[in-house]
């Protein structure tokens, strides 16, 4: 009975010249609010989810895989900090720093037996100032890969 006088009265206030202006609002009603906010900002993070994919770069080397791949793991292990390598797989993971670094993704693949291509990955943040700053990483691993396999320290 409570219920259906309940009703009754948000039925008659929502015809009343008023509408629900006397009303109190219910405690959900904040909860659907923060709901409607999350969604909001949901859709703004996905407008900008292509400035927060991964980025790339590209170079081929005339060379072997196999020597490729050798070098590519040295200047990840010498000069960064390896977090993963397959060489089944041609991909290895490493990082600029210890914890807070950026992480790179590096796939390494033969095009033909005496060219092989080595693709670098780094997810963007979007904060052009912060992706410089990876991207100046991710061209000191192209440099220094590029030295080894070419003999110039």
């Amino acid at each position: 009975m409570i219920s259906m006088s309940l009703a009754s009265h948000v039925g008659d206030a929502a015809h009343s010249p008023g509408g629900f202006s006397h009303l109190v609002v219910h405690p959900g009603y904040a909860g659907r609010s923060v709901m409607r906010v999350l969604r909001a900002l949901l859709l703004v993070m996905l407008v900008r989810l292509p400035a927060l994919a991964a980025v790339e770069q590209e170079r081929e080397f005339n060379l072997p895989a196999a020597r490729v791949w050798t070098a590519a793991t040295d200047v990840a292990r010498s000069s960064f900090s390896l977090e993963s390598a397959s060489k089944e797989r041609g991909v290895l993971r490493f990082r600029t720093g210890p914890k807070f670094g950026f992480r790179f993704d590096v796939s390494v693949r033969s095009i033909s037996p005496s060219k092989t291509s080595v693709v670098l990955r780094v997810g963007t943040t979007g904060i052009s100032a912060i992706d410089r700053s990876a991207w100046r990483s991710g061209d000191r691993y192209l440099e220094k890969l590029a030295a080894r396999l070419t003999g110039h320290p």
